[in-house]
């Protein structure tokens, strides 16, 4: 190598001499040469293909807006023609209320609904459903200011929902399988709460959620956990939440144990809240009201709803906690429906007694004595665990004297199991052992012996003056009966020739004699001239009395033809009206609100009367004392003054005693003579 440095390149002249290329030898090269998508990955080769289409946009911009604006004037021109001969429709208007609603809809509609869906869908009944529930609330657009209807019946808004459009749907569900069922149910509900968010009409979700909760209970316990995610998500919007509190409640107003457990875990930990509290402690007045004769309360949920409500950790303003633990006592009388389980609850009793609260515990002490008066098998259980529950039996003896008055007919079993614990306690005294309650179980045992030894005493000496002298009278009457019947006569009889010489028969005869004297004028009178009188009067009255019966006939005949219209016309419209019965009666949960208002307000108005009544009769008092003293001062003076008064009044009185006594001595003297 030189150390020179050369030149690398090519002179002008090599440049000029290179020979150009013909399009055909360029095309070849293009061919030949490799392509984009080979060398980028796709991503840029989009990139690059989008840009050349935005560049081709963009040139064929002005050709293309020339064009929409030509199409725009002639739609503008086109759409103003016919809007001078367009006349305004006419709006149709929204139901007032969602009564209105429901009775524009009709039966026709809801099955046409069904059908089509059944038809498009027949293999997915789910979704045909849903298409009915959007339908019911397309076509019942009312929103509701009161969404748990606390002021209506239980029943709305399915009450108001017509009979036969009611039995179509519940036909409809029948066919359909229970876990379709479920999953409706939580569609609906979930559903209900999101339309609610968004201002949505939600009357169609309510309807059917009722139905199903009513006709299968089970199905709000099935998704309990959905519902109390539910809750959780919108319980800080009172309207929602309360929605959805009032889905989940509608299945106790079927079952009452499905209606406590609903109760107890999904509404009951919202009773803190104030939004909240007055619809749970309602619903919970409304299930008990319901279900009063209900048999479905089980121990367990006894129990475990009893202990939630006097929990500890209760933080409720004092009306609401007092409110809520009265409703104890007919959860106890729901509970001592079941006679053949009382047993089951007793032992439980005794064993929650030493730490219940004072209210909580007179109510088990209650329902303990209940188990005793009811169930056999419970007083031998108490036997067992007597000595052991020293201080419980104490409680329920206590009980047993107070209310000795109305159950002393229903201890005869309890009576021989004291006179045992009378026993149990002198022995256990003997040994000197002492046990809590021992003293009080001693006395009260001994008291309330002595009492059912004096009730039986009572029993046995019980003696009737009413009875007595009923059948001293029926003794009499049969004893003259059998003298008459063997002598032929009362004065042949022994007990004649008796009263004879007692001078009975005389006396009798003697006072038959005086009422002769008169009798006998006024019979031979009537035999003389009544036969007479009656003829004339039969015959003055006797053609009136012949139209009278002629008009009768005709008048019964006229009202028998009317009240047989009346009666086809009743048996025609029976139908209507036991369906109208059925849809607006007020049902009894209904009516014991109406009779709670009504208590509530006879109370507030005896208080009123009570305060203003008192200021009244005070000032009429007043008054009147004042008018007294204006008496004493300006009437009741001289001849007219307090002792002028007195003194003419005790006049007045010895005279008539004196008078009295004169009549009574020439009566007197007058009953002699007649009878002597």
């Amino acid at each position: 190598m030189s150390d020179k440095w050369e030149v690398v390149g090519k002179n002008r002249k090599d440049k000029n001499n290179v020979k150009k290329l013909s399009k055909s030898e360029k095309k070849k090269i293009i061919d030949n040469a490799p392509k984009v998508e080979d060398l980028l990955p796709l991503a840029q080769v989009k990139t690059l293909y989008s840009a050349l289409d935005i560049n081709k946009d963009d040139e064929n911009k002005p050709a293309e807006k020339s064009i929409k604006t030509k199409e725009n004037e002639a739609k503008k021109a086109q759409a103003k023609q016919p809007e001078k001969k367009k006349a305004k429709e006419p709006v149709k208007e929204q139901p007032k209320s969602l009564k209105s609603a429901v009775n524009a809809l009709t039966l026709q509609s809801v099955s046409l609904v069904i059908e089509t869906g059944k038809v498009r869908f027949k293999e997915a009944p789910l979704v045909w459903l849903k298409s009915l529930a959007s339908f019911l609330n397309l076509k019942l657009p009312v929103e509701q200011k009161e969404v748990t209807f606390t002021s209506k019946s239980f029943e709305t808004p399915l009450g108001l929902l017509n009979l036969e459009i009611r039995n179509l749907i519940k036909k409809e569900l029948k066919d359909v399988p229970e876990p379709i069922i479920q999953t409706l149910y939580d569609y609906c509900l979930t559903s209900m709460a999101n339309d609610m968010t968004k201002g949505g009409t939600i009357c169609g979700y309510k309807m059917l959620l009722q139905l199903i909760a009513i006709h299968y209970p089970s199905v709000t316990i099935e998704s309990l956990e959905k519902s109390i995610a539910l809750r959780n998500s919108y319980q800080n919007r009172q309207a929602i939440g309360s929605s959805i509190l009032w889905a989940v409640g509608q299945g106790g107003y079927k079952d009452l144990s499905i209606g406590l457990q609903v109760w107890q875990e999904v509404m009951f930990p919202l009773c803190e809240l104030r939004n909240y509290s007055r619809y749970v402690l309602d619903y919970l007045k409304c299930l008990l009201a319901r279900h009063t004769t209900s048999k479905a309360l089980n121990c367990d949920q006894f129990f475990s709803i009893v202990d939630a409500i006097h929990s500890t950790d209760l933080k409720l303003p004092n009306p609401i906690a007092v409110e809520l633990k009265s409703y104890t006592k007919q959860l106890r009388e729901i509970a001592s429906n079941q006679c053949d389980n009382l047993h089951n609850y007793f032992e439980m009793l005794l064993e929650r007694m030493p730490e219940a609260s004072s209210q909580l515990r007179d109510e088990l002490v209650r329902f303990a004595v209940t188990c005793l008066l009811n169930s056999p098998r419970s007083l031998t259980i108490w036997k067992q665990l007597y000595k052991d529950n020293l201080q419980q039996s104490a409680w329920i003896l206590k009980s047993l004297n107070s209310d000795w008055s109305s159950i002393k007919e229903k201890v005869p079993e309890i009576a021989k199991t004291l006179s045992g614990f009378k026993n149990i306690n002198d022995n256990m005294k003997k040994s000197n052992q002492k046990a809590a309650g021992l003293q009080d179980c001693t006395m009260l045992c001994e008291v309330l012996v002595n009492k059912k030894m004096a009730t039986n005493k009572k029993s046995k000496s019980g003696f009737s003056f009413f009875k007595l002298f009923f059948y001293l009278i029926l003794g009499l009457c049969g004893f003259l009966g059998y003298h008459v019947y063997t002598y032929g006569s009362l004065r042949a009889s022994p007990t004649g020739k008796l009263l004879k010489g007692t001078g009975v028969v005389e006396g009798a005869e003697a006072t038959w004699k005086k009422i002769s004297i008169y009798s006998d004028p006024m019979v031979s009178w009537t035999r003389k001239n009544g036969p007479v009188y009656y003829e004339k009067i039969s015959n003055t009255t006797s053609p009136y009395i012949k139209k009278g019966k002629e008009y009768a006939l005709v008048g019964y005949k006229n009202v028998a033809q009317a009240m047989s219209h009346i009666y086809s016309f009743i048996i025609e419209k029976l139908p209507f009206i036991g369906k109208w019965v059925d849809t607006y009666a007020p049902s009894k949960a209904t009516l014991m609100q109406g009779l709670d208002l009504l208590s509530q307000y006879s109370k507030i108005f005896l208080q009123f009367c009570l305060k203003y009544g008192i200021a009244f009769v005070n000032i009429v008092v007043q008054l009147f004392g004042s008018y007294y003293e204006w008496l004493l001062k300006n009437v009741f003076v001289g001849e007219f003054s307090s002792e002028k008064l007195q003194k003419y009044a005790v006049e007045g009185l010895n005279a008539t005693y004196k008078f009295a006594s004169q009549t009574y001595l020439w009566v007197q003297d007058k009953f002699i003579t007649l009878y002597t």
